[in-house]
């Protein structure tokens, strides 16, 4: 996840610091404040939340094909049933109980380390994408409006605070785990039988690529991305606007 993300989180996040340097550059009135748009900004919320983006994709794309593989596979249960040589009916319950026990514990050993790891490389894959936004946005306003060095990571350290790089690591935690959930359940959950459509077609049928697998990848990024997105919103509303600790930092408070 980490060799797959790091050179896509750097390819968003040079978009994104060369963007929002420049608009604070059509802002005009925001060009001596560049240095905080653009590294509070990222630190805040953009950082985070395309990192997570873009980890929930690779996710996807990764995770359930590989634990779809594993759900295919025989429970020791069942076939070690078949080979003593025993009724029906006690191949059925016999197979039916262990395997199932087995098949929950398996999943519990898959899923686990797996959601783990997602929320860990989404963390450390969000300071990455922090770091290399802020470093083009520097080199952007440096190149393109002459603002000294200085001034930008001067109003940067001014306008962070401790509390946004808190913030940036639980949400770094919180967008990885829920999609890593999310591609864990889709990925060992029962396959369904494809109910016709496009949707569930072989994109390629003399590749063998099976049509439950294709919506199974597309179900899974995109129940990621509206995750992320709640998680988002609600952390906006619930922290950042109704906490006062969390409130605006850019402007100072208005004395009554």
């Amino acid at each position: 996840m980490l060799a797959m993300g790091l050179p896509l989180v750097a390819m968003v996040h040079i978009a994104v610091g060369s963007f929002l340097s420049l608009q604070a550059y059509y802002g005009s009135t925001f060009v001596d404040g560049t240095g905080a748009v653009v590294g509070v900004g990222l630190l805040r919320n953009l950082g985070g939340l395309m990192t997570g983006l873009t980890l929930a994709g690779i996710l996807a794309a990764r995770m359930v094909p590989e634990l779809r593989a594993f759900a295919q596979q025989p429970a020791d249960g069942a076939t070690g049933a078949r080979a003593t040589g025993a009724s029906p009916a006690a191949r059925d319950r016999s197979g039916r109980a262990s395997g199932g026990s087995q098949l929950g514990n398996s999943a519990a050993r898959l899923a686990g380390p797996r959601i783990a790891a997602a929320a860990v490389a989404c963390t450390l894959l969000s300071q990455w994408g922090v770091a290399v936004g802020t470093l083009v946005g520097w080199q952007a306003s440096q190149s393109m409006m002459g603002l000294s060095s200085d001034v930008f990571f001067l109003m940067m350290g001014k306008m962070m605070w401790l509390r946004d790089v808190v913030s940036l690591l639980i949400k770094g935690m919180l967008y990885g785990g829920l999609p890593g959930a999310i591609c864990c359940y889709e990925g060992l959950r029962p396959e369904e039988p494809p109910a016709g459509g496009w949707l569930t077609a072989p994109l390629h049928p003399s590749q063998g690529m099976a049509p439950s697998l294709t919506i199974a990848v597309f179900r899974a990024a995109f129940l990621s991305f509206v995750a992320i997105l709640i998680v988002n919103a609600s952390w906006f509303i619930l922290v950042y606007h109704a906490v006062p600790f969390y409130g605006p930092t850019l402007l100072p408070p208005a004395r009554q």
